[in-house]
């Protein structure tokens, strides 16, 4: 998350996200927009292509 939250294609500025395990949301306030999990430890192309697909 922090790779893909530091490069330069991220295209997400001042949002919220909750990680938690192997699941990854983005926050609507108190809510979860969407929510993105793997069963294991996420790539960092497996995890640019869900979050890019919100942005």
């Amino acid at each position: 998350m922090v790779v893909y939250l530091a490069s330069e294609k991220c295209p997400f500025t001042g949002s919220v996200f909750a990680v938690q395990g192997g699941a990854v949301a983005l926050m609507d306030g108190w809510t979860a927009a969407g929510t993105a999990a793997t069963e294991g430890p996420w790539e960092s192309a497996e995890l640019t292509g869900r979050l890019d697909a919100w942005a």
